[in-house]
Order: C-alpha cells, then structure tokens, then sequence
C-alpha cells in the first residue's frame, strides 16, 4: 500500500477514528479500570467485586451477539447509532449509582452491566473501520487502536489523580463528558458506502461449532487453555491492583502509574507481531509468551517495593500484547475464513468469559478469607500452569507452523481472510502474499 493512495480524505478518516478509539477507552477507563476503587468506596468488599466484574466478564459473552443480532435485525439501524445509545444509557446509569443513593444490590447490577455492555461493544469499534476497509478506503486498524491503548494509560493517570483528590463519584463525569464527545465524532463519520454488519453476519452462519472447532484443532485449543490461566492470573493481580500498590507501600497516584505501564507496554509488541511472524515459528512466539507471562506476574507477585510492581507490568508487552495480537494472526491461518469467527468468539469465552471470571472472584474471595498473600499465592501457581502449558505447545509446534514470510498485516488481513482472494483494487497487496506464502498446512501438502 503506497503512499500515494493514502487521499487527504483517507488521512483525515484516519485522524477522525483514532479519536474515536481516544474516547471510547478513555471512558472505558473511567469504568473498568476503577472497579475495585469505585466499588470499594461503596462499600463492596473485594469479594463482591469480583462477583460483579467476573459476572460482567460472563455477560459480555451474551451481550456481543445479541448486539450484532440486533443490528442484522433491524435495517435502519447502523453501529453509530447502535453505539450512541447504549453509551447514552451507560452513562445515566453510571451517574446514578455515583450520585444518588440506591441499595447495594441496584447498584453491583447497574455497574455489572455497564462493564459487560462496554465490553461487548468493542467488536462494533473494530467493525467500523472494517467497513471503511471493505468500501475501499485506506484505514489503519493498528494505529487507531494504539491511540486507544495510550488514551487508557493516559486516563489512567490522570483519574487516579483526579480521584485521589475529589472521590471515586468524579469518574461517572468524565464517563458522561468522553460518551458526549464519542457520540458527537461517530454520528458525523462519513458514510463508508455499502458495507454493513448485516453482511458479515450471514457471511459465517455456515460455521462449526466450538466443540466441533476445538476436535478440529487441538493445538489451537491447547494455547487457548493456557492463555485462559494466564488471564486467571493477571485478571487477579489486575483487579485488585490497587490492593497490590497499597500492599507495598504505595497509593492511588502510584496505581495509576502502574495501569500507565501496564497499557502503554502493549503497543510495541503488537505494532511488531507480523515482523515477528516473518521471522520465527508461531511455536516460539508461544513460548516467548509463557516465559513473559511468568516474569510479569511472579514479578508482581513477590514485589516488596512499587518499583518492583512496575517492572513487572513492563512484560505486559511481551505477554498479552504479543500473545493477544498473535493469536489473531494464528487462528486465521488455523481456522481459514468460514471457521475463523467462532475461532475468535472460542478466545472470547475462553479468556474475557472463564479467564477473567476465576480471577475475579477467586481472587477476592481468597483475599477476603486469608489476605492479600493467599491471592498472589494463588496467581502464582496458575501463571505456572499456563506458562508451561504455553512453552510446551509452543517448543512442540515449531515445526508445524514455521514462519510466514508473507505474513499479513492487519488491514491487508481483512482483505484476504484465511487465504480466500478478494478481487477488489485496495487488496492487490494481499492477493499477492496469499498467493505467494499459503498456510504452512497447504505447503505440507505440496
């Protein structure tokens, strides 16, 4: 993709959907990155928290199709305006459990689906620029989302100071403020032509099933489990977070620091995945992964000092960046373009459903019943697990799926999924690599 196809038209698009990204997780901070905090200072225990951001973890699940099932459903309905009003809903709902006194349980089940209800949106984000993609414009997924990842660590910091000297209520304002602003942007975005959620709906409702999909690919499945473990883990130390920095001496203003770290990491490792995938096997990356996974949270696990903590969250880059991103990559050369979705749904379930769900309320619970020590115990034993499950797939499977050469980049990806062409202007590029680097599986053959 050369320079030269990159309008003035296309650039601004680009500036105008990396400020979408900007707010979206921006607000998404506001809510799910203070959980524990603006929980706690209703007077939920870590227990309780955990039940509501594990119980919103589970219901993200339900509420991802039954969003895309609406827009499939009804015609005038477009994701701008699908977007707007579930932000504008979130956010009454969010001003009133910070603002006006309503009984415990009210207020865990509004805020449990406000988190789950963000959370389900985010593969409506990522659609847009996919119909962008499709109707021919130049939109760089990648970069959009960056900004995204550099807005949370930016919030992050700023509200654990905004916090530190107001109260936890503040984070519903600024919630409010990043909807008013997202939903400003994302009604006046051009129109990307005939591209719709509708069609990609139908284009995999000839599918197989998880089960069907996980006898067909075992190693897949196997990465997923130990993926899963990781995220038992990190959704723990991450949670409760907050815990860990007090623990050893710091405060609200050094929690934001290390959420700072912990999303400013991910975008080196994942701006680099494809690179990475020209060069060495997905085994190896793998077990790249497991061996980062073990340092970032046995690092935080044993830390005495925050700046222990934070050198730890550094090797967030090297384990969920790279692992999150290269499983993108790796599903769609396993799973080809008709399996490919609900290859994507499985790491979903797998990691933001069970994942996220044990590490949450395991880990409350056992802080609440033996302290701060049994949780990171805890974390610790299922970050071995996973990690040797992960460098043991990972050291095995080196020689079945070597590198790529002709590895795609994302945007080039949603224009040739799975090795299919796609005989359109803006995926020339694409065509070529497919043609030229099929899946190691169809070389084998040859």
């Amino acid at each position: 993709m050369t320079r030269s196809r990159v309008s003035r038209g296309d650039s601004a698009l680009q500036l105008r959907y990396g400020v979408l990204h900007v707010l979206w997780w921006a607000l998404t901070c506001a809510c799910c990155a203070f959980a524990a905090i603006f929980l706690g200072a209703k007077g939920m225990s870590s227990t309780e928290v955990g039940i509501v951001t594990g119980g919103a973890s589970v219901c993200s699940i339900v509420f991802a199709p039954m969003l895309a099932a609406v827009l499939t459903r009804f015609r005038g309905l477009t994701i701008p305006r699908l977007l707007s009003g579930v932000l504008a809903l979130s956010s009454l709902a969010y001003l009133a459990i910070s603002f006006h006194p309503l009984p415990p349980l009210v207020v865990a089940a509004l805020y449990l689906v406000v988190y789950a209800v963000l959370v389900a949106c985010v593969p409506l984000l990522a659609q847009i620029s996919m119909n962008y993609i499709r109707a021919g414009r130049v939109l760089n997924f990648g970069l959009a989302r960056g900004f995204g990842s550099v807005s949370y660590a930016t919030s992050a910091v700023l509200l654990s100071m905004l916090v530190a000297r107001s109260d936890a209520c503040v984070l519903s304002v600024v919630f409010l403020v990043c909807a008013g602003l997202f939903m400003l942007v994302v009604n006046t975005m051009p129109a990307c032509g005939g591209a719709s959620a509708r069609g990609d709906a139908t284009a995999c409702s000839d599918s197989c099933g998880m089960i069907e999909l996980i006898r067909r690919h075992p190693v897949l499945f196997g990465v997923l489990v130990g993926f899963m473990l990781e995220i038992v883990a990190s959704t723990s130390l991450s949670i409760y977070l907050i815990d860990i920095v007090e623990h050893v001496g710091g405060n609200t203003d050094m929690y934001g620091v290390a959420v700072f770290c912990m999303a400013a990491s991910e975008l080196p490792a994942m701006a680099v995945v494809p690179r990475l995938r020209r060069r060495l096997s997905a085994g190896t990356l793998f077990a790249a992964a497991g061996v980062a996974y073990l340092l970032r949270n046995v690092t935080v696990a044993l830390a005495t000092s925050t700046a222990a903590v934070l050198v730890g969250l550094t090797f967030q880059s090297m384990s969920y960046g790279l692992l999150t991103s290269l499983l993108t990559y790796f599903i769609a050369e396993e799973c080809g373009p008709r399996d490919e979705m609900t290859g994507q749904m499985l790491l979903a379930v797998m990691t933001t459903g069970i994942g996220a769900t044990v590490g949450t309320v395991a880990g409350g619970a056992l802080q609440d019943a033996w302290g701060i020590q049994a949780m990171l115990l805890f974390s610790v034993v299922a970050t071995a697990a996973g990690s040797s499950l992960l460098i043991w797939l990972g050291l095995r499977d080196r020689a079945v799926h070597p590198a790529v050469r002709g590895v795609m980049l994302p945007q080039e990806l949603s224009c040739a999924r799975g090795g299919m062409l796609v005989h359109e202007p803006s995926c020339a590029r694409a065509n070529m690599l497919v043609q030229e680097s099929p899946c190691p599986r169809q070389r084998a053959l040859r």
